[in-house]
């Protein structure tokens, strides 16, 4: 490629491309077995990029037997520069000095919110904690306690209550959202979950069916977080979805 020749190319033929510099000569056969799976290319899209890109002088190919095998015309190391610099032109008016500021400060912007995302999940963890000490469990002796994350950032705290008739039992995790719900709240990030014997957390405490149920009536199984864990250091975060496959909720009815 010349210093004043260009060749624009989409993005799926840059990806076409990268195969081609990793692996040429290839046919048309060789590279639909390769995207087969990742990409929606079946052999007639291949023809139809490659002639696209042999026409614009990036790609060209030799008969060997009765196969056709292509080849890159252009180098990747020039393509790649001369994509960065029509980049920079198009999008920071060719200034990388922009591009670089512009990057520092989309990493700080995310260094900061992974720290309030640690933060908040450490203060969900530690309210959890404290909830056991309150937990009513006199004939279990097994304490839970529940930290409930709402949307607009308030904690819902909640842990089990037990009854000697056993039915009317609360889990730790329905009583947060019941907490949260009758003061009128309805939308909710994340709850965090502890429990153990005698307060002693040593291994995760999933919520049970029915608490997964109510979780289902609020929160979408794709968004909300269950996390469980035994100390702020140890933990898993899980999506209710995952906790709960195919849950039936409002969106059935």
């Amino acid at each position: 490629m010349g210093e004043n020749e260009k060749i624009s190319l989409s993005n799926a033929e840059w990806r076409l491309m990268d195969f081609l510099w990793d692996k040429n000569p290839a046919t048309i056969a060789d590279i639909v077995h390769s995207f087969e799976g990742i990409t929606n290319w079946d052999r007639h899209v291949v023809i139809m990029m490659l002639k696209r890109m042999e026409a614009k002088g990036a790609v060209a190919w030799k008969t060997v037997g009765r196969a056709k095998h292509y080849y890159p015309v252009i180098e990747r190391e020039q393509s790649c520069v001369q994509e960065t610099k029509d980049f920079l032109n198009r999008v920071y008016k060719g200034s990388l000095g922009l591009m670089l500021t512009t990057m520092v400060k989309q990493e700080k912007i995310e260094k900061e919110e992974r720290t309030m995302a640690k933060e908040q999940l450490t203060r969900l963890i530690e309210t959890a904690v404290k909830q056991t000490r309150y937990a009513y469990a006199p004939y279990s002796d097994f304490r839970v306690g529940a930290a409930l994350l709402a949307k607009d950032g308030r904690i819902y705290t909640g842990c089990n209550i037990e009854n000697a008739a056993y039915t009317p039992s609360n889990c730790a995790e329905r009583t947060a959202f019941f907490k949260a719900v009758s003061e009128g709240v309805r939308d909710f990030e994340a709850i965090c979950v502890v429990g153990g014997k005698g307060g002693r957390l040593t291994s995760y405490t999933p919520p049970c069916g029915v608490c997964r149920q109510v979780m289902m009536e609020f929160c979408s199984p794709k968004d909300f977080q269950v996390i469980l864990a035994v100390s702020k250091d140890d933990y898993v975060v899980y999506q209710l979805e995952d906790l709960l496959p195919m849950g039936f909720g409002p969106g059935n009815l």
